[in-house]
């Protein structure tokens, strides 16, 4: 996809795969298209499977640029053999009781007419089904540090039109990609409302799935504006080693040579410690059972200590060195 800007007069690739590098399912071909002065539709094919997605794109200011926030608002295929070139959309405004995107598709043995997809809060033309069996299912978050265990604590909600027992958003979570969905609270409070995770929820990777419910049919919907999670990181405690070595001449090395180059180790070391790399340290044990002798490890940061204990004439300077490492 390629956004054209008439202010600029300059092209820029809005591609999935270069603005969304990790949502594989959005990496397919773009089918149909179609919107209004506010928002733009689009019909966007599973990059492997027969599922066609309906987003929603506004723009936002984020920063000093503008750009495309996009929602993925239906899924719509049953599994059969999607026929690409007849798939279509179109957005309906001509009404002011109604704001509605129609979607066509067409699949092999399967009967698809086509229907609509409100949008806005305007749509009063007809009411709103009690079905239970629409949901929003958020992106795997993972604040960028995916290794990085979280203590999950609470999600604040921000809704419109709930009332406990009437019109209800369930909320659900899953952690670490796991395929089952755990129930966390039901908010039936607007227009905000806090619901907390079990104590002691913790893990890498967050999913939340919400679900409105309506009692009855109804010309005033659940709405849910955003949502808000409070975690706290806990990253996983680190194995730290720290080591004093002596630099000297003379010394007895590992093969039983006569050896030792005082200020060419320290030099050695002193590359280690500022590189960011890791380094393969080799330990005489296996330590715990099924490990090996050698340890992906770090020079922490400020950890290196140099100290001068002899200097004679005729000698070079040797050094008592201490830092520590940590395993990684």
């Amino acid at each position: 996809m390629l956004d054209f800007n008439f202010e600029t007069a300059t092209i820029k690739d809005i591609s999935f795969k270069v603005t969304a590098p990790e949502e594989t399912d959005l990496h397919g071909v773009v089918l149909a298209m179609h919107g209004d002065p506010q928002n733009l539709f689009m019909a966007l094919k599973h990059a492997s499977a027969q599922t066609i997605y309906i987003l929603r794109g506004q723009e936002m200011l984020i920063g000093e640029e503008t750009a495309l926030r996009w929602q993925n608002i239906a899924s719509l295929g049953a599994g059969a053999t999607l026929t690409d070139q007849r798939t279509a959309l179109m957005v309906d405004t001509s009404l002011s009781d109604h704001r509605r995107v129609w979607t066509g598709i067409t699949e092999s043995s399967v009967s698809a007419l086509p229907g609509f997809i409100p949008f806005g809060t305007v749509d009063q033309t007809d009411g709103f089904t009690d079905d239970t069996s629409a949901e929003a299912v958020s992106v795997a978050f993972d604040a960028n540090m995916p290794r990085v265990y979280k203590r999950f604590g609470e999600v604040e909600i921000e809704s419109a039109n709930l009332s406990q027992g009437v019109r209800e958003i369930a909320v659900d979570y899953r952690l670490d990609g796991v395929t089952v969905w755990s129930t966390l609270q039901t908010a039936t409070i607007s227009p905000f409302q806090t619901l907390e995770f079990p104590g002691g929820t913790t893990g890498r990777v967050l999913e939340l799935r919400f679900r409105p419910k309506g009692s009855s049919v109804t010309t005033t919907s659940p709405e849910l504006f955003s949502f808000r999670v409070k975690m706290q990181l806990r990253p996983t405690a680190a194995k730290l080693m720290p080591l004093t070595v002596y630099l000297g001449e003379g010394q007895i090395l590992l093969n039983g040579a006569i050896g030792g180059k005082p200020r060419s180790d320290l030099n050695q070391l002193r590359t280690w410690n500022d590189g960011a790399g890791d380094l393969v340290l080799n330990t005489p044990d296996q330590g715990k059972a099924g490990l090996g002798n050698d340890r992906a490890v770090v020079f922490l940061p400020g950890s290196l200590i140099e100290r001068e204990v002899s200097l004679e004439r005729g000698r070079n300077a040797e050094y008592h060195v201490s830092f520590t490492l940590a395993e990684v």
